[in-house]
């Protein structure tokens, strides 16, 4: 049974590959943790927030099928 894909706001990360989205959730999180009160850590589109949780989506659907 193949499932559809979830949405994402950064629609992008479904061509990238497991080493890249894994990469992109380590940056995202680096960037919070040397500066959490930037804006972009948790607010607006494309923050790094909804970064990570983008990139782990794509990461579990793609391992799920």
């Amino acid at each position: 049974l193949k499932m559809n894909k979830p949405y994402i706001e950064n629609v992008h990360f479904w061509k990238y590959n497991r080493d890249q989205l894994k990469y992109i959730i380590e940056d995202c999180r680096e960037a919070i943790k040397v500066n959490s009160n930037n804006p972009k850590a948790t607010q607006g589109k494309g923050n790094y927030s909804d970064q990570i949780l983008d990139a782990q989506t794509v990461l579990k659907f793609k391992c799920e099928n």
